[in-house]
């Protein structure tokens, strides 16, 4: 129901619902992954938009996409914010007049590189052997041969160092873009 990040705790703070009608708990983490996506896979959500009768052009939703739709050269609007609308916007970007992307709230999507410069770089000057733990140790915040563990509940020293960098990096490239 609600998610909020202290930075004074490096943890999230979480009001979820209680299934079964048991009302509502507080829970932390360390980590929190949002992992939404429609409820059911045989019909999408359409949301009420007055006035869509009146609407001269075709209406589409990626559930049940006609096939031949083509927007060379339209005015295209997509309706949502979800992964659905993040793979969809770009096909039409490069063809259709124009394209407005409509959302009750924004998502955040980073781009990250294709590849890894510097795994690339120590696996260019050193044995695999020698470059795989450095890359591992680097990738996962701690040293390398040390058992992974659940940062939210080991309190892994690392990664209570790594957690606030890391979130106001991600915030600072959100709101700087």
């Amino acid at each position: 129901m609600r998610a909020e990040w202290s930075g004074e705790r490096r943890r999230w703070a979480l009001d979820v619902e209680v299934a079964g009608g048991g009302g509502t708990s507080r829970c932390t983490a360390g980590f929190l992954v949002m992992c939404t996506g429609c409820f059911r896979h045989d019909r999408g959500y359409s949301p009420e938009l007055p006035g869509v009768e009146r609407f001269a052009g075709p209406v589409a939703h990626p559930r049940a996409w006609p096939d031949g739709l083509d927007w060379t050269g339209r005015r295209v609007v997509v309706v949502g914010s979800g992964a659905t609308t993040v793979t969809l916007v770009p096909a039409p970007a490069d063809r259709a007049a124009h394209v407005t992307v409509v959302q009750r709230s924004p998502g955040y999507v980073l781009a990250l590189p294709t590849e890894d410069a510097v795994a690339s770089a120590l696996l260019r000057g050193l044995p695999e052997r020698v470059a795989h733990p450095l890359i591992r140790w680097k990738n996962r915040g701690r040293p390398a041969g040390r058992p992974a563990r659940h940062r939210g509940i080991s309190g892994d020293d690392a990664g209570r160092r790594a957690e606030p960098r890391i979130h106001d990096r991600l915030h600072k490239r959100v709101v700087d873009a």
